[in-house]
């Protein structure tokens, strides 16, 4: 008796292939009041695909969040990547915050003096005070404060300048 033998094989393809992902180049913003920036949302300019999952059903997120308040300097994003599978992928982008704000002189008012007893001059101290956003400025003088000046007026210049180099 002739008969047929028949058996079933279940085959399952699974999705193991992480989505591609490319960050946008990094950003840079000038520095607030407060020396500080907001983070920007980085995932408009992302770049992702997957094999498996259609681009508009990937899952995107950020680290640091938009939004988040950051000192000077540069920072790292991270931007995740994740596809229905659950297969993750990352890039990195940076935002950079710079001093960009020149520190500002408060000039003191125009100063008299007597020339000193048996001299033709007189030596001055003085000071500008100034102030900047982010750090503490140097004032250069010329000529420098404690220097004897010759009778008559005599212009002084001073120039601040913050850590980042802003005059």
């Amino acid at each position: 008796k002739g008969g047929t033998a028949s058996d079933t094989v279940a085959i399952t393809v699974v999705d193991s292939t992480p989505p591609t992902v490319q960050c946008p180049d990094g950003k840079t913003a000038a520095a607030d009041a407060n020396c500080s920036a907001v983070i920007p949302n980085v995932l408009p300019g992302v770049v992702a695909a997957d094999n498996c999952t259609p681009t508009s059903l990937l899952n995107k997120v950020q680290t640091p969040l938009p939004g988040t308040v950051v000192g000077l300097g540069t920072h790292t994003i991270t931007v995740t990547v994740w596809d229905a599978a659950a297969n993750r992928s990352s890039c990195s982008t940076t935002f950079t915050v710079a001093d960009t704000t020149p520190p500002q002189i408060i000039c003191p008012a125009n100063i008299v003096v007597s020339t000193d007893p048996g001299q033709c001059s007189a030596t001055v101290n003085f000071q500008a005070p100034a102030i900047d956003n982010c750090s503490a400025p140097t004032v250069v003088y010329n000529p420098p404060s404690g220097s004897a000046f010759p009778k008559g007026t005599t212009t002084v210049t001073s120039v601040a300048t913050d850590a980042a180099g802003n005059p």
